[in-house]
């Protein structure tokens, strides 16, 4: 499977007018079908088995993927919001065709978008190990924003009503868009990635109208895991823009026996494919790793709940 994707900077800067797992969704299928984009296939196919895996669906929930897919091909998305491949606008449909037989799963592009896709000349890469672990819709959008940026450093001043549609919010006033949307997703951005991202606000007499944002390169982890990098890797988050299980507090409250056996099982489990590409002081590999201990974790307190 792929690790990464590359993604025309025009088809980054949309309206995120669709849901975190639906942009997931696509950029998962894109990674797939990217090897043959450029030469005649426009028919691409997956096991809908394997796609549900990835996107970490019970795979016995296909309706959630069909409806997932279903609100793709009836959203129209705005195209080069940012105006970075010069000042062209669009409307255009992310999928032309989807649907399910036999258990395979087959998708096609819309002949623009395609094109567009195609560009080298204007792409970004996105790793999709660290889009996995993102969970706000808004996080992802400002990572696929952040990183069309990485070759630069920084971003151009960007109006709030733009940033705005960039996100997939439309709050009147700027304070609450920080406060709810911004803040949280920067938050989880740090959290989760390293990208050390520092905002800049653009005022024009007390009102603020535009973001700027300022970008270093993820710190490296620590080095390989150790019995002494543990506790510090298991350290419980500070923050949680999300209600969703805290794995790292579960894991501080088992006995450290049987915290040492799921580490090493989970090392043991991290895909073939990313111990050949990634090294342990990486954040792709620390998110694969994170996957496997988090399933192991589940696995521990059912057995230990009855």
């Amino acid at each position: 499977m792929a690790l990464t994707v590359k993604k025309n900077n025009a088809v980054i800067h949309i309206s995120n007018v669709i849901t975190g797992f639906e942009r997931r969704l696509y950029n998962e299928l894109l990674g797939i079908a990217q090897p043959d984009l450029a030469g005649t296939l426009r028919q691409f196919q997956i096991p809908v088995a394997d796609i549900l895996r990835i996107m970490d669906v019970d795979p016995r929930n296909v309706d959630y993927l069909r409806q997932a897919l279903k609100a793709m091909m009836d959203t129209h998305i705005e195209f080069n919001l940012l105006g970075r491949d010069n000042n062209d606008w669009q409307f255009v449909q992310l999928f032309s065709a989807a649907g399910v037989s036999n258990g395979t799963l087959t998708w096609e592009y819309p002949e623009f978008i395609i094109k567009q896709l195609g560009r080298p000349e204007t792409y970004t890469i996105l790793s999709l190990l660290e889009m996995r672990q993102l969970d706000s819709k808004y996080t992802l959008a400002l990572y696929e924003l952040i990183k069309s940026f990485e070759k630069v450093g920084r971003t151009g001043v960007i109006e709030i009503d733009t940033l705005q549609k960039l996100m997939g919010v439309e709050y009147g006033n700027v304070k609450d868009f920080f406060k709810c949307v911004l803040q949280p997703a920067l938050r989880e951005l740090r959290q989760k990635t390293g990208w050390n991202v520092e905002e800049k606000k653009v005022k024009k007499g007390r009102s603020i109208v535009g973001i700027k944002f300022i970008l270093a390169k993820p710190a490296k982890a620590t080095p390989a895991l150790t019995r002494s990098s543990e506790k510090q890797l298991l350290e419980v988050r500070k923050e949680s823009a999300t209600k969703e299980k805290d794995y790292d507090a579960l894991a501080l409250r088992m006995p450290t026996k049987e915290l040492n056996i799921i580490i090493e099982k989970a090392k043991e489990r991290v895909p073939q494919y990313v111990l050949e590409n990634f090294a342990e002081d990486t954040p792709s590999y620390m998110v694969s790793y994170r996957i496997e201990r988090n399933k192991l974790i589940d696995v521990y307190y059912a057995e230990h709940s009855a």
